[in-house]
Formats: structure tokens, sequence, C-alpha cells
């Protein structure tokens, strides 16, 4: 199991409450111009944007990210930090990689996107531990019911897109991974992001 760190996640950007991620685009570890950010910016707008976007892209503290979220904020913008867990993985077990959230604790979001077979059904439990050795249940949300928290699994039967919401109180859950079981004729891909 590769272990993702916050330095080795992908930055992405969109505007407050909707829209696409955009992936920021970055050379030599500093962000570009040239991003996407899903609205218009004007040019001193545009020097915040690309402040933030590399508070995020090199953190030294978790004060860090939430400067860059509060200068994000503040031009209409979100940023997240991005990794993927697994791709079109098939069969059961616990993801290819787990994210290390390092110094950030609380809010995460899990992405799942499904392709089915016959008779498609996969079982997902979603875990998290403060040290990458004793893994625990981790309480999280669907998205239709954000602030309804649970610790039970769930299951996927169609090709969708699922998204999980990690309770904030979670802080102590440092690493997160999923764990797969039950599959039939289900292949996942998993990201998560912290936020």
């Amino acid at each position: 199991m590769a272990v993702i760190t916050i330095d080795g996640t992908t930055v992405q950007v969109r505007p407050t409450g909707n829209g696409a991620w955009n992936s920021v685009v970055v050379t030599g570890r500093v962000a570009q111009k040239s991003t996407t950010w899903g609205l218009t910016l004007r040019p001193g707008q545009l020097g915040q944007a690309l402040a933030a976007a590399n508070e995020m892209l090199n953190p030294g503290t978790a004060m860090h990210d939430r400067l860059a979220q509060s200068t994000a904020n503040a031009l209409g913008l979100e940023l997240r930090d991005n990794a993927n867990l697994a791709t079109t993985m098939v069969g059961t077990g616990v993801t290819a990689n787990v994210l290390d959230r390092q110094e950030q604790s609380g809010a995460a979001t899990i992405f799942i996107v499904t392709t089915v077979g016959a008779t498609p059904t996969c079982t997902y439990q979603l875990e998290g531990s403060p040290d990458n050795s004793a893994w625990s249940v981790l309480s999280s949300s669907d998205s239709a019911t954000p602030t309804v928290f649970s610790t039970a699994t769930f299951t996927i039967t169609t090709a969708t897109t699922t998204i999980r919401y990690v309770n904030p109180a979670a802080t102590s859950a440092r690493y997160i991974r999923l764990t797969l079981s039950a599959n039939t004729n289900v292949t996942s891909t998993i990201d998560a992001a912290a936020v």
C-alpha cells in the first residue's frame, strides 16, 4: 500500500460550491496562471489565486492550508488536495493507496466512480488510522444526507459516482483508506480529497 502525503496530492480548484474541479497546472511545484479556475479573475485576483494555490502546493503546517482556503474563498474559489486511492479496482481488499493528511484533520471527501457488469454489487467500509497501523471504522455520510453520519458499510449496485463525507469530528484519522468486500462485477476508481 502506497502512502500519499499532502505534498504528493494534486491541488484542485473550482468556483465556490459548484462546477467541475480543475487540477492546478504546476511547473516545478509552482502554480501556473494557465490553470482553469472556473471563473474569470481580474489580474489582481489572479495573483491572489496563484498565491493561495502555491500555499496549498507547498504546505508547512495545517495553518498554511487554512490560510490558502481563506484567500481562495474570498475570491469565490475552493481549493482541495486530491489523492487517488484506487484506479479500476476489482475484487476485494483495501485500496492500493492510503491518504496521509499529515497535520490536517476533520473533514474529507471520498469520490467513488463505478462501472459494472452483470448482477453488480460491492460493499465499502471507510477506515481511518492515527498511525497507518491500527485501523478503525470512520464515520461518514452520503452526499444526499450530508449531516447524517454512520459507521455502517454502504453498498453500490450501479454504474454511478458516489460521494461520501468523512465526519469532521474524525480528528484522529490522519490516514484514510477504504476496504471493499462482497464485490461482484463492480470496478471502482476512488479518490480522497482533504479540504
